[in-house]
């Protein structure tokens, strides 16, 4: 005789097998189901910051830092390569490590009487 396998899900909607009185996940199941929250170190302004998202925008890069839109967020890059600026609506995929600055507004050809 053949044993039988069901299904069952939990409240997160994870489907488990049923099978001889035990229950498994599948490998891919598992691995999403144990999967812990992604963390990424990125420095702005010489500040540390850990972040859960995969992506942010440069605008919300910004507003991280405690800087307001008027500010340049720049991407630092490796060797003699220029640094990237980062458009406030640009979106950034984020790694571990990953330097950034910010540039105050100019004010040029004013005085300052």
């Amino acid at each position: 005789m053949l044993g039988s396998i069901t299904y069952s899900l939990d409240p997160l909607g994870t489907r488990y097998e049923q099978a001889k009185g035990k229950t498994a996940m599948t490998t891919e199941q598992s691995k999403m189901h144990d999967a812990k929250p992604t963390r990424f170190v990125i420095h702005i302004d010489g500040v540390k910051y850990d972040v859960t998202e995969t992506y942010l925008t440069g605008r919300q890069l910004k507003a991280l830092a405690g800087k307001d839109a008027q500010y340049q967020l720049f991407l630092e890059q490796q060797g003699d390569a220029p640094d990237k600026l980062i458009g406030d609506d640009e979106s950034v995929p984020l790694q571990n490590g990953m330097h950034f600055y910010t540039v105050p507004p100019a004010t040029f050809g004013r005085c300052g009487r």
